[in-house]
């Protein structure tokens, strides 16, 4: 009966322990959104214990060294690294390592092997490491091929969730900006676009915000643009706080979001808004971002710019919880006791 019980006491306590998660965040708020996301969707399945590592941004000499490093790790010797504050401290023994972006991936897949921990990211890792992971959340329009450690979301996973009761008098305004590889920016047809949702539409509440992608005379132009109507705010994305945009989202009806910008467009259908879509014109259709935004389209998920002025119905779809289906396929791979 005293060893039963014993047993039965053991499985109990291991069932409650955390499970000890190592994460690491580059400089970019994208990336670490995407990390987030799956650890506070993990979080509502299991209790977790969460270290959290900062990644310094590269330079040509530390990718040189990291990649050495890593070199030498594969070999047996023991891998640190300096720069990141807190790694030679991490903890011995872990169950996840995760992180996002590539400067996290080297000291990420390294920290796994030493702590015997699961590794993940999101995003396509460079074709060496691509193998390393245990699993690799990859938006479909990156073309990855399916693997065993490969799973194909929708779009990146966010912190974006939806919120209570929406207001269909508010709309939220996404400004991305500009990016030479895929795009051509116009400012001034950007600001033509907002100007004309607003008079259109003098019963609806717009709150603009941009990214740090948006040139800074586009912000000028957005911030006397809102002194002259009363419908319309503006708020650069440098003076709003952390989690600002998805508390905007909680609560607004509708968004409307440059198509330069995957992250936002995931965001806003991940709150559960009516997503609409400024246009940008694309230097090539065959971009991972343009056949991304058809793929919403194809699927009703978003309204193109044009058709919401010829009045097409808005789509009506369930929220996107992708963070919450990448954070459900770990548990049923590695912790489904728990």
């Amino acid at each position: 009966m005293c060893l039963v019980f014993l047993v039965t006491f053991s499985g109990l306590v291991s069932r409650m322990r955390p499970l000890c998660v190592i994460a690491f965040y580059d400089s970019r708020a994208g990336h670490a959104k995407q990390t987030r996301g799956i650890l506070t969707a993990l979080a509502a399945l299991l209790p977790l214990e969460v270290h959290g590592l900062r990644v310094p941004d590269g330079t040509l000499a530390r990718d040189i060294r990291d990649w050495l490093v890593f070199a030498r790790h594969l070999a047996g010797h023991r891998a640190d690294f300096p720069a990141i504050a807190g790694f030679s401290k991490a903890p011995s023994r872990a169950d996840l390592v995760i992180g996002t972006g590539a400067r996290c991936h080297i000291p990420l897949l390294c920290l796994a092997r030493a702590t015997g921990a699961r590794a993940v990211t999101c995003m396509s890792p460079a074709w060496p490491l691509a193998g390393l992971f245990d699993l690799v959340f990859v938006p479909e329009h990156d073309r990855r091929p399916r693997g065993k450690n490969v799973i194909t979301t929708l779009g990146p996973p966010n912190t974006a969730r939806p919120g209570g009761v929406k207001d269909p008098s508010r709309a939220l305004v996404l400004v991305g900006g500009t990016d030479p590889k895929s795009h051509v920016w116009d400012s001034g047809k950007i600001l033509a676009m907002v100007e004309t949702l607003a008079v259109r539409e003098p019963e609806t509440r717009f709150t603009v915000t941009s990214s740090p992608r948006t040139p800074a005379a586009l912000e000028e132009d957005l911030r006397a643009l809102s002194k002259g109507r009363g419908n319309l705010e503006f708020h650069a994305f440098r003076e709003t706080a952390p989690g600002w945009v998805e508390a905007r989202l909680s609560e607004c009806g509708r968004a409307w979001v440059t198509a330069d910008s995957a992250s936002m467009l995931h965001e806003a259908l991940s709150a559960g808004c009516g997503v609409g879509v400024l246009p940008v014109t694309w230097k090539s259709m065959d971009n991972k971002l343009a056949r991304g935004l058809c793929a919403l389209t194809r699927r009703g998920m978003a309204l193109a710019f044009d058709k919401a002025l010829a009045g097409a119905p808005w789509p009506n779809v369930p929220p996107l919880d992708e963070a919450g289906r990448a954070a459900r396929e770990m548990v049923a791979r590695w912790w489904n006791d728990r």
